[in-house]
């Protein structure tokens, strides 16, 4: 025992994730903390988990895969949606945008609506309405995230009001292992009783 090495008995230093390393120009665009463990990093590109030192995460940002995942996401175009920016150059079109995206949500699946701008425009060539529709499956979905879902979550919230509700829950798996959770909650609308 006495004879032991000093290196033997030197305590291995866990290194802790640093908040500043996610807006490190080398890191910042892929690295997080992971989520219940100091010690681990973790890259959104690559879904892994590293150690949380400086040179296992260099190393990492040098693999192949990596880089190759890097290569496609920042080949991939983010479009940035901004529901209250710029001011709208024909209202009419968009007011007609803003009554297919509801439609496809309540009726159809958003994949449709490529299908559907397109006949729009051909049926009714004359209307000037639909000269400038663009609405196709991105910003359908984009109309349905941060227009509609913000404003009828809200709605049925100012609905529910202080009364009572319940939830009713089903789960289900398709085909291609695709887990679904439908929720649906029951109540009472005082704003739908005629008066």
């Amino acid at each position: 025992m006495e004879n032991k090495c000093k290196d033997c008995l030197k305590k291995n230093y866990a290194q802790k994730f640093r908040k500043e390393w996610e807006s490190h120009a080398e890191f910042k665009s892929w690295l997080k903390p992971l989520v219940g463990d100091d010690t681990k990093a973790f890259c959104t590109y690559c879904k892994v988990e590293l150690l949380a030192k400086l040179v296992d995460l260099r190393r990492h940002a040098e693999t192949k895969k990596h880089k190759q995942k890097m290569q496609i996401i920042s080949g991939n175009q983010i479009i940035q949606f901004k529901p209250d920016g710029e001011k709208i150059s024909n209202t009419k079109s968009r007011k007609a945008e803003g009554m297919l995206a509801p439609y496809i949500t309540e009726h159809s699946s958003v994949s449709c609506i490529d299908h559907l701008t397109n006949l729009v425009k051909l049926a009714f060539p004359d209307s000037k309405a639909t000269d400038d529709l663009k609405i196709h499956r991105t910003k359908c979905t984009e109309v349905i995230k941060n227009i509609l879902a913000p404003h009828f979550t809200e709605e049925l919230i100012k609905d529910i009001g202080e009364q009572k509700y319940s939830l009713i829950i089903d789960e289900s798996t398709d085909i291609s292992t695709s887990k679904q959770l439908g929720i649906l909650i029951r109540y009472f609308s005082r704003k739908q009783v005629k008066k």
